[in-house]
């Protein structure tokens, strides 16, 4: 897998600088990369009204402290937030929500799925989950249950309560897909 990452570091290296709106100030010679389900750009766009309140000069970890607290959920399903960030990561992977075996194991992309992404990616799991080098954010937060064709849709109140305040602290781009 060694190989692969190097393969990455190379395709991070062409990514030219430019930040995702709101994103704040970024530095010519960093590179940022954002990968958003294509689903999800429309729900991520549309912002929201119900925003949380959250300080402007509140750090990255607080905040996450907060969303991992979050049970705004909890009359439709045990909450349990899946994350991962931190302000030097140097890329932003937006999914769905966390299927049942993420949820239970408390690991995102800890699944089938997560497999064929690292593998697509190119990352194995020592970098996958490296906050410091990938951040992942889910547009709904916890597993949303299941359906009657597999799980259902991510739960309405997480991407306009928690995902602009996350965006606005993690400096990325949007590579289109």
């Amino acid at each position: 897998m060694a190989d692969s990452n190097a393969r990455t570091r190379r395709v991070l290296s062409r990514v030219p600088a430019q930040p995702l709106a709101g994103a704040g100030d970024l530095r010519r010679r960093d590179r940022w990369v954002c990968l958003v389900h294509p689903q999800q750009k429309s729900r991520l766009n549309a912002g929201g009204s119900r925003s949380a309140s959250v300080d402007r000069t509140e750090g990255l970890i607080p905040l996450l402290r907060r969303v991992r607290d979050c049970r705004v959920c909890e009359a439709h399903l045990s909450p349990r937030p899946l994350l991962q960030a931190s302000e030097s990561a140097r890329i932003l992977i937006v999914g769905q929500a966390p299927g049942a075996r993420a949820h239970e194991t408390g690991i995102p992309w800890n699944d089938a799925s997560g497999a064929r992404l690292r593998d697509w990616l190119g990352l194995d799991d020592s970098v996958f989950y490296d906050a410091s080098t990938v951040a992942i954010i889910p547009v709904g937060f916890c597993f949303p249950g299941r359906g009657r064709s597999g799980d259902l849709a991510p739960r309405p109140e997480c991407a306009p309560l928690w995902f602009a305040p996350l965006r606005a602290r993690i400096r990325s781009l949007i590579v289109p897909g």
